[in-house]
């Protein structure tokens, strides 16, 4: 699905390389790299993509100063502690769970916000697990029921449309098929996996069969591989 622009992309990849299943990407220039760009995978609950896209939608109507609004240190409205506040609010908790990555866990501890500080590889923030934001469940970072991944300049005001959206309801309920939000003259198009950031070269960490998951990984859905493992 593109923007009229084409600045705005949303893709469908059930027979990606990986097991990204939603890719999102905003782009300042129609033929450039992407500005940022967004996954969630294969079982990710539904709601949390269609949180993102509503919110999306509303930020392409108001123009590329919301879609493309990147996060801003001390800023009111742009800062990145925005995207955390409304875990906060409802008794996450903080964490360090590794140098250079600032975390928050729900109460119960099987779904996390992870934050990694520090320079990151562009390509790779669009391409691996390796994002700024990694959003996912379970009890093992690189072998979770689900996950989400944001680069580092994804309006925070998306990002906390999801946060929002999290509930305990459907944290295992997956997977994240629709329904989307789209915005008005949003077309729909064949999609390249190279549009949207794709192109995954590795496999570390990567889940091979169920039975290398968690036991309390929901039955009924075959797994595969992540894009790219997350580093210890």
């Amino acid at each position: 699905m593109n923007a009229p622009d084409h600045k705005v992309r949303l893709g469908f990849l059930p027979e990606g390389d990986d097991d990204g299943l939603w890719r999102i990407a905003a782009y300042r220039d129609a033929i450039a790299q992407p500005a940022w760009g967004v996954c969630f995978n294969t079982d990710c609950p539904t709601e949390f993509v269609t949180a993102f896209t509503t919110a999306l939608a509303k930020a392409y109507e108001e123009g590329p100063e919301s879609y493309l609004a990147r996060p801003l240190v001390g800023s009111e409205d742009r800062g990145s502690f925005l995207g955390v506040v409304p875990l906060l609010q409802r008794g996450w908790v903080i964490d360090r769970p590794r140098w250079g990555v600032f975390a928050i866990d729900s109460p119960d501890g099987l779904a996390h916000l992870e934050y990694t500080t520090g320079d990151l590889d562009p390509e790779a923030e669009l391409t691996t697990r390796d994002a700024r934001w990694h959003i996912w469940a379970g009890t093992s970072v690189n072998h979770p029921y689900w996950y989400a991944t944001a680069s580092t300049d994804t309006p925070v005001s998306l990002l906390a449309a999801v946060t929002d959206s999290i509930s305990p309801r459907y944290l295992f309920r997956g997977p994240a098929r629709g329904p989307l939000a789209s915005g008005p003259g949003m077309t729909v198009a064949p999609c390249r996996w190279d549009d949207l950031g794709g192109g995954v070269t590795g496999s570390v960490g990567a889940v091979g069969d169920a039975d290398q998951r968690s036991d309390h990984r929901p039955a009924g859905r075959n797994a595969r591989p992540c894009p790219g493992g997350r580093s210890a």
